[in-house]
């Protein structure tokens, strides 16, 4: 709106976005399937922010550190709302047409410091190539700038596949993994795609999945470390002849749920399921 961007007006919402996602992290997953939202820019940085918070619960960052990776994932690609596609050039000219002009905005309004600006313009450049394997070795590494461009491109890109786009229809959450994890170690950090999936598990929070006996539920928690990326905790929505039931909550980790796995994610639609409706409500 041609308005001065105040960095403190950005800053207090990410740090409650932080809070929330050390307190309840499955609300916090909510955000991404705000579907009214999900082709404006402001939610795509608002959850490549929620994946990159996600991402990072268990490093071992103070809350300064925290809050600057926040202010980076969110505003790293903060151009894309000044920036009209052009239909004739490559993905990459455009993504750096965003880049740049995010740099542009952001230093005009001073709205950084000079390190934290720094950090956002090699976050860009980084992202935007392909990255070598092994700069990431454990949830205990060290923040820098590598490591912040290494998360936010994963987490871009996640959100970016799971949103519709001229030519492009949106991918289901177990598609759009599936193909970070073919262009692991390539296009994309292998270690950094490794711990989306470790955090979300194969089906994130909020999916909506078919079961082996015809059933179809939402997930509503992640899974635990030692059940697998596939056996999260899940409610019954739908019964085996399709019809909408207020079923029981499922863990698939535990005993009650040993003959019971995931066979797809399906269409919220198709399912009739309002997912935002049912985690926040």
């Amino acid at each position: 709106k041609g308005k001065r961007l105040r960095a403190v007006e950005v800053k207090r919402p990410l740090q409650d976005l932080i809070d929330v996602a050390r307190d309840c992290p499955e609300l916090l997953m909510a955000l991404l399937h705000l579907k009214r939202h999900k082709t404006s820019v402001a939610h795509h940085l608002v959850n490549s922010t929620v994946l990159t918070i996600c991402m990072t619960r268990r490093f071992e960052l103070t809350r300064a550190e925290r809050s600057e990776l926040a202010m980076i994932a969110i505003l790293h690609c903060f151009g894309r709302a000044f920036v009209a596609p052009d239909g004739r050039e490559s993905a990459h000219s455009l993504e750096h047409r965003y880049a740049l002009e995010s740099v542009k905005k952001l230093a005009t309004a001073a709205a950084m410091s000079t390190r934290t600006l720094g950090r956002l313009v090699v976050a860009n450049e980084t992202r935007m190539w392909a990255f070598r394997r092994g700069d990431l070795q454990n949830a205990d590494y060290p923040f820098d700038t590598g490591t912040a461009a290494r998360l936010i491109a994963v987490a871009h890109a996640y959100d970016l596949l799971t949103t519709p786009r001229p030519g492009a229809p949106a991918l289901l959450p177990d598609e759009a993994l599936r193909v970070l994890i073919a262009e692991a170690g390539r296009r994309y950090d292998e270690t950094v795609v490794k711990l989306l999936i470790n955090e979300l598990g194969v089906y994130p929070v909020g999916s909506v999945v078919a079961l082996n006996d015809g059933r179809t539920a939402i997930v509503v928690d992640a899974p635990r470390d030692s059940a697998g990326p596939t056996r999260p905790r899940i409610k019954i929505i739908r019964d085996a002849h399709n019809r909408a039931t207020d079923g029981a909550m499922l863990d698939l980790a535990g005993d009650a749920g040993a003959d019971v796995h995931i066979v797809r994610c399906v269409d919220p639609e198709e399912a009739q399921s309002n997912t935002p409706a049912f985690l926040l409500g």
